[in-house]
This record gives structure tokens, C-alpha cells and sequence, in this order.
């Protein structure tokens, strides 16, 4: 079980009304009364597989846990830097690191010790948090709360 404050949203053809109705939950939260939550709140949208994406370098070979092919990864927040590349190598064990660092957790295993904690190249917490904007959505919250659920397994395509 996860922490109370650390969201995990997965694949969208996996759970979209659940995910979308806890999207839809967590947006009025921070829309609503709530909007004091953008200042603490750092999102990570990471790739779960290469997905078939062109990559002219090849992973690294650490261990058994090493590194895979690279993936894209966003991050967003009131922290965020602007119009930044990052360069620095993460991999999926950042975002637990950056984790285990905030809450002062001890590390889990060697991926996540040896990892490069998320945040580092892509946010700047000793800036003043960037004000909350609100993006407009494609569809609206009830195209979620109303999508039956898809059963398919991910892999079967």
C-alpha cells in the first residue's frame, strides 16, 4: 500500500474509469478549496516501456536490475524548471529514491539506492512555486465517470 500522499495512475487502457475518476476527485480537490495543494504536489509522467521508440544508445549494463532502453519523462509542478532538457540519467528507481528521500525512508533495493533521485535537473525547490494554471481537458470529467470497464489484458495486442 501506498503512502496517503504519493499518487500512482497506470496505464490508461487498464484502469481508465478508476484512474479517471480519482484524476477527476484529485483535480477538484486542487481546483476547488484545495488549491494550497499545487505548492506541495510533483507529478512524474514516466513511459513504462521503450515502446518501440528509436534510441541510437544502448542501455548500460549495470547488473540484473540495470538499465533498460531510455524513456521520456515529465515532470510538472510548481517547482518545475521551464523549458529544460534534462539530461541527467534517471530511471524508474528516481522516483522512488525521490520519495524515500522526502519522507526519510531507507532505501529498498540496489536500484533505487544507486538511483538519482527524480527531481534532480527538472525542479528548483528554492524558487517561489509557480502559480497554478488550469489546462483545459479534452473530454470532460463524466466521459470517465460513465467508461465501462475494459477488461482486456494490456499485452494481448
Amino acid at each position: 500500500m501506498g503512502h496517503p500522499n504519493v499518487h500512482r495512475l497506470g496505464p490508461p487502457r487498464r484502469r481508465r474509469i478508476e484512474e479517471g475518476a480519482e484524476l477527476h476527485r484529485l483535480r477538484r480537490e486542487r481546483d476547488g478549496k484545495n488549491k494550497e495543494l499545487w505548492k506541495t504536489t510533483d507529478i512524474f509522467v514516466v513511459w513504462d516501456d521503450w515502446g518501440g521508440f528509436y534510441d541510437h544508445v544502448a542501455p548500460e549494463d549495470i547488473d540484473f536490475d540495470g538499465l533498460g532502453f531510455r524513456v521520456p519523462l515529465l515532470c510538472i509542478g510548481p517547482y518545475a524548471l521551464q523549458g529544460v532538457v534534462n539530461h541527467t540519467q534517471l530511471e524508474f528507481g528516481s522516483i522512488l529514491r525521490m520519495v524515500e528521500n522526502n519522507w526519510h525512508l531507507p532505501q529498498l533495493a540496489a536500484s533505487d539506492t544507486r538511483a538519482t533521485p527524480a527531481e534532480s535537473g527538472c525542479m528548483n525547490y528554492k524558487q517561489a512555486p509557480r502559480k497554478f494554471t488550469k489546462i483545459p481537458a479534452l473530454y470532460p470529467p463524466s466521459v470517465f465517470e460513465r467508461e465501462k470497464p475494459d477488461h482486456t489484458p494490456v499485452d494481448s495486442q
